[in-house]
Parts: structure tokens; sequence; C-alpha cells
């Protein structure tokens, strides 16, 4: 699992983009992204890793956080998330918000 943080949002893009050729040169040939908003279901995330196309082994999942606050409810999402991918290894995960300001780092995840 990787997290991208930066107050740039070029910055942040140039990151991600970089980050994600290197997972597809290892073979994740899919992508998909969640963003987070009001609507957001964190049920839809914890269901991510395990659901791959007929024609991928393995894929990336992205989560774009306007806000690095995920709550209670998504706090246990992504640690969830971060424990079903580990062993399986068929999911690559990039987490990515804007600015990760003292609040947010001191803020443990799960």
């Amino acid at each position: 699992m990787y997290l991208v943080a930066g107050d740039e949002p070029l910055l942040v893009d140039e990151s991600l983009e970089a980050v994600r050729a290197v997972a597809r040169g290892k073979g994740f040939t899919t992508r998909e992204l969640h963003v987070t908003d009001r609507s957001f279901r964190w049920a839809e995330l914890e269901g991510a890793a395990d659901n791959l196309s007929l024609f991928a082994t393995r894929k990336i999942v992205e989560l774009r956080m306007p806000s690095p606050r995920p709550g209670d409810a998504g706090s246990k999402a992504i640690a969830a998330l971060a424990a079903c991918i580990a062993p399986a290894r068929s999911a690559c995960t990039f987490v990515d918000f804007p600015d990760r300001n003292s609040t947010a780092s001191s803020t443990r995840v799960a």
C-alpha cells in the first residue's frame, strides 16, 4: 500500500503516475479508482481487492481522498483492505490526498 500526499497537485499526479508505471511493469494491468465524497460507501472498498476482471490477475486499487481524515468507518475499511491485499499480492493500493497536516499525521488508521 502506497500513500501519496502533498500540497502540489502536479507533483502528486507525477508521483502517482511513476508508481503506476512500476506497478504496470510488474503485471498490474487494470486500475480501479475510488473517490471518497459524501455519498461514498466504504463497503465498496472492502471488496475491491477481491473483484478481479476476467482478463487480469492483478490490479491497482486507487483511493482518492479530498480530505486526509477518513473517519472511523474509513479507517477500518482501509485497514481491512491492507490486511486483505498483503498476503494475496493480487492488488496494489494507492491512497492519495492533498495535504497531510499535523492533525492527519498524528491520526492512526485502525
